[in-house]
């Protein structure tokens, strides 16, 4: 009896030591341990559902990242492919835009003789917007010859005969294309082209990654840039 006593302080004094380093208390009885499951099963259900809502979020968050690569990937392919379609347009655009500057001056012109046929008996007024003329002016009438700044008109005939300083004919072509009028089929190619200058414009910026210094200073510099054309226009 002696020695079975001793064994069970002995056990009791095992457990109460070990208790010290167990994060759940020691328990005694069935119901106690019943409980105790109940506990550690509903801690797991709450460790489970945490974990699930979790993996729920990284998903959510892997899905929109997806979403934001497919558009910057879709962006990019579509800057640089149609980059190169563009250069042949931007060229000609390029040089029609700098020659239409000085259309007014004899820059890259050679001056030529024209001889052609018109209504008769037109009016003064009538002639220089017929023959579209800049600074158009007469200098005087003899009989049915009609003498202006560049040329006579014969009112009789008809035959009009004046000096012009024209482009050549490549470069006067390529000037057509700036000068055209919604009354030319050519029109639409100038309204594909801006349309496209736009949109070269806006998808430039997702040419570099959000959030990099090189982004911030591409919007900086465009700003800059549309700081100085409106100075321009109202200033």
């Amino acid at each position: 009896m002696v020695r079975r006593e001793s064994l069970n302080v002995i056990s009791a004094l095992s457990i109460s030591i070990l208790s010290q380093y167990i994060s759940y208390p020691v328990l005694s009885g069935s119901g106690q341990n019943l409980n105790f499951l109940k506990k550690n099963q509903s801690k797991r259900n709450k460790n489970n559902k945490s974990s699930t809502s979790k993996i729920d979020k990284v998903k959510i968050e892997i899905r929109n990242k997806n979403g934001k690569n497919r558009l910057t990937r879709t962006m990019r392919i579509l800057h640089r492919d149609l980059g190169f379609i563009m250069i042949g347009l931007t060229i000609i655009y390029s040089i029609s835009g700098i020659t239409l500057i000085y259309r007014e001056t004899p820059f890259l012109k050679k001056e030529r003789q024209i001889t052609r046929t018109i209504e008769p008996s037109m009016e003064v007024d009538e002639l220089g917007s017929v023959l579209h003329m800049r600074n158009f002016e007469i200098v005087r009438t003899d009989g049915n010859t009609i003498f202006f700044n560049n040329g006579t008109y014969n009112k009789s005939t008809g035959v009009v005969e004046y000096t012009s300083n024209e482009l050549p004919g490549w470069l006067s072509k390529i000037n057509s294309l700036h000068k055209t009028s919604n009354r030319s089929p050519l029109h639409w190619l100038g309204i594909v082209y801006g349309i496209l200058l736009f949109f070269m414009a806006i998808s430039s910026f997702w040419m570099f990654k959000s959030g990099t210094g090189l982004l911030r200073r591409g919007i900086k510099l465009a700003a800059v840039g549309a700081a100085i054309v409106l100075v321009i226009l109202f200033i």
